[in-house]
């Protein structure tokens, strides 16, 4: 057995699978292809990705939604001239750092500027109370996140200390996403580390030369994606993709005709127990803890929409060339998780489907989801987003820490109140067990609704631990007291009516209550129920008089009046039935209703 077979033995079975998904993408047409750098200095044109937020930034210009933000706590002695340095040396390394967004000679294209060495901005509250400190630097962190960037300037992104005591520091930085991704944070954190390192050691930072910019991926990427390539996965997509549905979740209010990005955020977290069971499951499957994710939401938006079809968007990173491993910039890719839970197959079924669909929308992943949206041209609305309105997040790229000897640091959690999409579900596996939030629309949805949402995916979560042969459509998803009161609460209808009254009975009783209230109009004219029972009972004694009792029949043929009213009371009265005859028929027809009823 070689080395490399003895290497691919030793893997678990979730690092098989995400070996595989990476094996299946390179091997597409063109898929190994090396990206060259740029033959010439001209402006890059912008990548897919770009384009789009490009395109966003000039319809929403005051929108800080797509503002991403760090905050790193450092307890220590820190050195702010290494940690200058340290930025510095970043911002020089990597071009998307020092670039802004221009129209020249009528195309939109990035620009490069000459970097510009600064200090890191000092906010010092270390005059104040401790006890109030935290909530000042939240104050603090959250006016630059507020603060708008304009794409046509360099650079952006900012940066902050915080200061608490000498020991104590918070560094923020706040990046637009049109230059960033979660993975290019991870790169951030980890050279940071390394050159304030090297800088405070006073050694040499050993960090390996670019292969490329991410502008010389720009150029490539729109050179690349046309042709026969382009067609293959524009036509790949417009089969998976065809007849879709947007997904129509209960909300606590009407969908506006244009939505804000006005949001809330609700955490969620599974414990360490049932965080390993999960995995656990997945590995039995054949399938990696996101695919299990993923598909278990989708059980869940099927359950609650009531709709078989669920397409939602979830992120990829895009980092499968060695290449732009290492570049900082916005490469992440959204694909659309489309699957169908019609049928009611057992959750093991549904999760091989999700999983074969998974890896097919891997092995398609070049086609970046700005340029799928222009070649499928769905509908456009204010008020929905392009394809999809729910977006699952699983972090599993390299999160890198700033953590240099000498200091120890924690990463800082910023409650992000925009919302992009209706509902955002986003996870990570901790050392605590899964961990993570749901970000909503606050415009369709009300906190209380999104933790009611929340215990019902754990419910979910853990009748499919439980029983995954289970049909998807009878795994639990109701707490105890919801499943009372739907099952057996709101099944409880019996009424106690008491003993069983005539209605001429129940009309004595209110006129007994009520016997000056008026009971009757007509033409002007009101009747009380005192006056109304009078002239009843004086008809009924009349009526038992001629002979009406029990299962007598009385014709009565009248116009609407008072006095039918009167008539038809005073014939129940007696005891007897009415046989309502409209006097307008014809008189053959009178008679023989007359003659066939025996009134």
């Amino acid at each position: 057995m070689s080395e490399l077979t003895q290497r691919i033995a030793q893997l678990s079975t979730e690092e098989r699978i995400r070996l595989e998904e990476r094996l299946l993408a390179s091997r597409k047409n063109g898929r190994t292809a090396t990206i060259p750098r740029r033959v010439d200095n001209e402006h890059a044109p912008l990548s897919f990705a770009q384009e789009r937020l490009w395109f966003l930034a000039q319809f929403e210009p005051d929108s800080t939604a797509y503002n991403e933000i760090q905050q790193i706590h450092l307890t220590g002695a820190l050195d702010i001239g290494a940690l200058e340095q340290s930025l510095d040396a970043i911002t020089a390394r990597h071009d998307s750092l020092r670039v802004c967004f221009r129209e020249i000679g009528g195309k939109v294209v990035q620009v490069v500027q000459p970097l510009r060495v600064q200090p890191i901005p000092l906010i010092d509250l270390s005059d104040m109370p401790a006890s109030e400190q935290m909530d000042a630097a939240e104050e603090k962190v959250a006016a630059l996140r507020s603060k708008l960037f304009d794409i046509t300037q360099a650079p952006l992104w900012r940066v902050a200390l915080i200061r608490l005591n000498d020991e104590n520091h918070i560094f923020v930085r706040v990046i637009h996403h049109v230059i960033t991704d979660g993975w290019s944070s991870g790169i951030f954190r980890r050279e940071m580390s390394h050159l304030y390192a090297a800088l405070t050691n006073g050694t040499k930072p050993q960090l390996p030369d670019l292969p490329i910019s991410y502008q010389d991926f720009a150029v490539w990427q729109r050179e690349w994606l046309q042709g026969e390539r382009l067609e293959r996965l524009v036509g790949y997509w417009q089969e998976r993709l065809a007849d879709l549905q947007p997904l129509n979740l209960p909300t606590d209010r009407p969908r506006p005709a244009r939505l804000s990005r006005n949001g809330g955020a609700v955490e969620i977290a599974f414990d360490q127990t049932l965080s390993q069971a999960l995995i656990a499951l997945a590995r039995t499957a054949g399938a990696s803890t996101y695919m299990l994710l993923l598909a278990a939401f989708q059980v869940l938006l099927h359950r609650l929409s009531n709709q078989d079809d669920i397409a939602i968007g979830s992120p990829i990173a895009n980092r499968s060339r060695p290449e732009i491993e290492g570049i900082h910039g916005f490469f992440a890719n959204t694909l659309v998780m489309r699957t169908d839970c019609g049928s009611n197959p057992n959750f093991l079924a549904l999760l091989a489907d999700v999983r074969k669909n998974a890896l097919d929308a891997y092995q398609h992943q070049d086609l970046p989801f700005e340029k799928l949206v222009e070649e499928l041209r769905p509908q456009r609305l204010l008020n929905r987003n392009p394809l999809f309105d729910v977006l699952f997040v699983y972090q599993n790229t390299p999160q890198g820490d700033f953590n240099p000897e000498g200091l120890e640091s924690t990463r800082l959690s910023t409650t992000d109140t925009a919302s992009k999409f209706d509902i955002s579900l986003n996870l990570r596996q901790t050392s605590d067990g899964l961990q993570g939030q749901i970000k909503y629309a606050t415009d369709l949805f009300d906190a209380a609704t999104i933790q009611r949402m929340i215990r019902h995916f754990e419910i979910l979560i853990r009748g499919i631990v439980a029983n995954p042969d289970c049909p998807i459509d009878e795994l639990p998803l109701l707490t105890d007291p919801e499943y009372a009161q739907v099952v057996h609460k709101w099944n409880e209808t019996a009424i106690d009516f008491g003993k069983p009254r005539t209605l001429s009975a129940l009309f004595e009783q209110q006129v007994a209550s009520t016997p000056t209230n008026v009971a009757l109009v007509f033409q002007g004219v009101q009747i009380t129920f005192a006056e109304l029972n009078e002239r009843a009972n004086q008809l009924a004694h009349h009526l038992q008089a001629l002979g009406v009792s029990p299962d007598v029949l009385v014709a009565v043929a009248m116009e609407r009046s008072a006095e039918m009213v009167v008539g038809l009371l005073a014939v129940l009265k007696a005891g007897g039935a009415f046989v309502p005859i409209d006097p307008t028929y014809p008189g053959e027809r009178i008679q023989y209703m007359l003659k066939d009823c025996a009134a």
